[in-house]
């Protein structure tokens, strides 16, 4: 009876000690994520001349006429279009 007292006593700390040990390298991956600025626009998104503007966890693209679109890749051909 002792020994099986012993053996789960060394399993529960063994599954502890994983618990810990994954707990603070999920920590350290996540605040370390944060830190990390990405440039959104380092693979140029937008299309047809239009500039890329970078923000915080996204981009958006300033369009030239006639061109629309989350990547500038719509083009406008009439006033149909814009409404």
């Amino acid at each position: 009876m002792e020994k099986l007292v012993r053996r789960v006593s060394k399993f529960i700390i063994v599954v502890v000690l994983f618990h810990v040990i994954y707990f603070i390298e999920f920590v350290n991956r996540t605040s370390h994520r944060s830190r990390i600025n990405i440039d959104h626009c380092a693979k140029s998104p937008c299309h047809n001349e239009g500039e890329c503007v970078g923000l915080r966890t996204t981009y958006y693209c300033r369009c030239k006429s006639p061109y629309s679109g989350i990547t500038c890749d719509k083009r406008i051909d009439n006033t149909e279009d814009l409404q």
